[in-house]
């Protein structure tokens, strides 16, 4: 981050008054007025913003989820024990 704000700083001078001034300005010097949203549009974006809620709220829910157990403690390999090899499972110590 300070690299970017270093870099900013040092090269400032090519940006000209791009940023300066609020709003968008076409080559003539017009001021460009956007048209407000249509109906449709609107609710485009209303899908948008509910896809995106439904997707972020699956996988919050899937990241919650416990990893598969890979190991039971039948299966635990000899040298992984510290008191050495284990009984069979069923029989008695």
């Amino acid at each position: 981050m300070i690299a970017g704000l270093i870099q900013y700083s040092l090269q400032q001078r090519h940006l000209g008054d791009a940023g300066m001034k609020a709003g968008a300005v076409s080559e003539d010097g017009q001021k460009i007025v956007h048209d407000p949203l249509t109906y449709e549009e609107k609710q485009r974006m209303w899908v948008v913003a509910i896809l995106v809620v439904f997707i972020m709220t699956f996988f919050f829910v899937f990241e919650q989820a416990a990893p598969p157990s890979t190991s039971s403690p039948t299966n635990i390999p000899a040298a992984a024990s510290w008191a050495g090899p284990s009984p069979p499972p069923g029989s008695s110590p």
